[in-house]
């Protein structure tokens, strides 16, 4: 099938996502890799879709098209479908799900015949650079710029517009569609297919694996999930579907093993996701409201996160009192500081859900911690790396709004989301790095010696590469 017959088979809704399909994945290069091949000719594989009646699937969508009879779902190739249709469209597809800059802003060049992603310092006032979008628009509008140019002969302008064309041609090429149909071909039959068919793409993870089973039974299962996780997200905590599967299972199964859920009812698995959304509600708010973790770039331990909306769920979805809430937030930042989840995530959170059990799960959690990572101190060492990459840059962050810190510049008190861009915090050198490398300190020691403070974006620019003895005063 010609790829825009393609693209308007998925205009009208005939051509759909199931909705146990993952979202999209693919990053740049393997969108300027798949039209380089299609430019030149090359192989792209095919599609597999399958055939069912369209009032007995259950499609992922964000628009309003609905079609009666039968519909094509597809189970291998969204992710090249999806690129060809947001680079010749111009917009994603109503059943997109994903980052859409991984297709936007892709250019090609008239002369050189290659595809990149828009960068500034080459491509401005360069007409040889395209919009790809732009040559599948009706029209060669951008001819006109080399038109009566000295600098381009006609023969070259003749080469520009035949490679145009065969930018343009890409959507008259066939894609070979191979169709699943039949009265055997249940969600389940369809389900394993796809398992199988995708594990030699962009490879699934466990978590994607479990999903899809659940999504089998559940087909609205991971919109659900999708709404929790954008709810956290705007209130400065990012996690993905797999983060959230953890947590469930852990809730479910006690386990962290998302192969547990095979043998779990889904009613059970349902109720799992409402007990995982109380539990971490309650823990986000504990964690702003007592260590002002308030954005994402300080929840350096994620995975540990599995392990106390556990305990919380065992407990109703909250802290049974402030000191039990104390005494894990200290061992959250524990285990953040000294890594104890940088190793085998499953085998470590198995490990610290097994503690819970005790008859003190907190002192368990604690010894599980140093049992793995030793009795530590805090040493200058831990901080002979960048700030941005050190363990302990979260808790820099924590202690400096425990104990009230305030901006110099504004006398503000210190908390990320203020208002305005040009409050938002950001690391201050108090030595700025930039007036050590004036001085010859190297960029490694300048990180040591430079010491940080966290400054508005407005008092971090007005101090700017000054040394101390110059902006002190102010």
């Amino acid at each position: 099938m010609q790829i825009e017959s393609i693209l308007n088979t998925i205009d009208v809704g005939s051509l759909a996502l199931p909705a146990f399909q993952r979202g999209y994945v693919w990053k740049r290069p393997q969108v300027r890799n798949l039209m380089n091949s299609l430019y030149r000719g090359y192989p792209v594989g095919s599609l597999l879709t399958w055939t069912t009646r369209a009032e007995h699937a259950e499609v992922r969508t964000t628009g309003e098209v609905q079609v009666s009879g039968p519909i094509e779902l597809l189970l291998d190739g969204q992710q090249r479908v999806t690129s060809l249709y947001g680079i010749i469209r111009g917009n994603p597809p109503l059943f997109f799900d994903g980052d859409a800059k991984a297709f936007s802003d892709l250019y090609f060049n008239l002369q050189s015949e290659e595809f990149e992603f828009f960068s500034a310092s080459r491509m401005r006032n360069n007409p040889l650079w395209v919009s790809v979008t732009g040559l599948f628009a009706p029209g060669n509008s951008w001819m006109s710029q080399f038109v009566g140019n000295p600098d381009y002969t006609p023969e070259d302008q003749n080469n520009y517009l035949q490679n145009a064309l065969r930018v343009g041609n890409i959507k008259m090429i066939d894609l070979p569609v191979q169709s699943l149909t039949g009265e055997d071909k249940t969600t389940e039959v369809v389900v394993d297919i796809f398992n199988r068919v995708n594990s030699g793409g962009t490879r699934l993870s466990k978590g994607d694996l479990a999903l899809a089973r659940i999504c089998a039974h559940w087909p609205e299962g991971r919109t659900e999930m999708q709404e929790r996780l954008k709810k956290w997200r705007r209130a400065g905590f990012d996690a993905d579907l797999d983060w959230l599967l953890r947590c469930m299972t852990g809730v479910v199964a006690n386990s962290s093993e998302y192969e547990r859920l095979e043998r779990i009812e889904i009613e059970a698995i349902q109720q799992s996701l409402t007990q995982t959304e109380v539990a971490v509600d309650h823990l986000l708010e504990a964690m702003r409201s007592h260590l002002y973790m308030d954005t994402d770039r300080v929840f350096s331990s994620k995975q540990a996160l599995p392990v106390i909306v556990r305990y919380l769920t065992d407990h109703r979805g909250r802290f049974p009192n402030q000191a039990t809430m104390v005494r894990i937030l200290h061992w959250y930042l524990s285990v953040a500081v000294w890594g104890r989840f940088a190793g085998p995530t499953e085998t470590v959170i198995n490990q610290d859900l097994s503690a819970l059990e005790s008859d003190d799960p907190i002192d368990a959690l604690l010894r599980n911690l140093r049992q793995s990572q030793g009795e530590r101190a805090v040493t200058h060492e831990n901080f002979d790396v960048n700030y941005n990459r050190s363990r302990f840059y979260p808790l820099l962050y924590v202690m400096s709004r425990v104990h009230e810190a305030r901006d110099w510049g504004t006398g503000y008190q210190l908390r990320h989301h203020s208002l305005g861009d040009h409050t938002n915090l950001e690391m201050h050198h108090i030595f700025p790095r930039a007036y050590l490398r004036r001085h010859g300190v190297s960029a490694n020691d300048a990180n040591n010696i430079g010491n940080i403070a966290f400054q508005t974006r407005e008092t971090n620019r007005a101090i700017g590469s000054r040394p101390p003895e110059d902006y002190m005063p102010e």
